[in-house]
């Protein structure tokens, strides 16, 4: 059976394949655009101990985590956020993303996730440029340029 352009959109951002769609995306009663039910919920372990973790409607891993940094408006952290913060030993600051290299948002592991930064200087003085790339250093740098440029970080990134 050919794949129609809804099915396609459908697939692109949630469903495996053609068949796990029509089995599951087509029954689901109430919803538009045949997003799948997010109430099989699973626990997990945390630093702060275990939660309850689902898939969300947008395909992410997501935890119920109400005081983390990082938790959304629904008082969720997305588990490919988590796995950076920890490798990172920081919560993610203004301006930074994790991004799925494989393009699988189910696929939380560290080697498949790399950290983005949409950061910029606000103007475009010499003196505002180097400012900025010291602080880029002291945030992304090897341990060394981390230590020399520590410095340099706004109050509320060096408190974090």
């Amino acid at each position: 059976m050919p794949v129609t352009r809804r099915e396609k959109d459908m697939l692109s951002t949630v469903w495996c394949n053609p068949d796990c769609y029509r089995r599951n995306g087509s029954s689901v009663a109430g919803r538009r655009g045949g997003r799948p039910r997010t109430d099989k919920t699973w626990v997990v372990d945390t630093p702060a101990g275990s939660k309850t973790a689902s898939i969300q409607g947008d395909g992410y891993v997501g935890i119920y985590w109400s005081d983390h940094p990082n938790a959304n408006k629904s008082k969720r952290v997305y588990q490919h956020v988590l796995v950076m913060v920890e490798h990172l030993r920081r919560p993610l600051i203004k301006g930074e993303t994790v991004h799925h290299k494989n393009g699988n948002r189910q696929d939380n592991r560290l080697s498949n996730l790399e950290l983005w930064s949409k950061a910029q200087p606000a103007g475009q003085r010499v003196e505002d440029k180097v400012t900025f790339a010291r602080e880029m250093l002291a945030l992304y740098g090897t341990p060394a340029e981390r230590a020399r440029y520590a410095a340099h970080l706004p109050l509320e990134v060096a408190a974090s």
